[in-house]
């Protein structure tokens, strides 16, 4: 997907200014970046013109505005049918935007209009999830490899090495 540094670059700092945070704390993941998915549902899947980019930003203070918007929704006894799911991935240590509750928060509803906008600069939709921090995202990328060792070799899969990240 990102045939040099300089456009890999470009897009975190793209997101980074997006969201409001450093370019650092922005990593592209998945198919994207590896050219095959590692997400058990999609496994060694290559990236393909119906692929999406995950975008993920580890960022404390981020994660934290997200959370507090979320809980004041919570505590309206807001009716949300995704809530055990969002409070699945919180306790892991992450957000998923796509388990928000149907609020229009300031951090909510940037979310979802800066990566609309994204999604249109890029021709493609770009997905993306806040860490609190890097142990959580680490967590949660070890736990996909694991899964990926336990499954078996790439080879055996139905990517082949030329269709990895290798040749992008």
């Amino acid at each position: 997907m990102y045939p040099s540094h300089d456009s890999y670059y470009e897009f975190c700092e793209a997101v980074s200014e997006a969201v409001g945070c450093h370019p650092a704390s922005v990593l592209v993941v998945g198919s994207a970046k590896l050219g095959f998915s590692i997400a058990p549902s999609k496994r060694y899947r290559p990236f393909g013109d119906k692929s999406d980019i995950d975008a993920v930003v580890v960022d404390e203070k981020l994660f934290d505005r997200l959370w507090r918007e979320v809980h004041v929704a919570v505590e309206a006894r807001l009716v949300w049918p995704k809530r055990n799911d969002f409070a699945d991935y919180l306790m892991r240590g992450w957000i998923r935007p796509d388990f928000f509750p149907d609020v229009r928060g300031d951090t909510v509803g940037m979310w979802w209009d800066r990566f609309a906008e994204l999604s249109r600069r890029a021709g493609v939709k770009v997905a993306g999830a806040v860490y609190r921090d890097w142990h959580f995202l680490e967590s949660y990328q070890l736990k996909a490899l694991s899964m990926c060792r336990e499954a078996g070799p790439l080879s055996s899969s139905p990517v082949s090495i030329q269709s990895s990240a290798v040749k992008r």
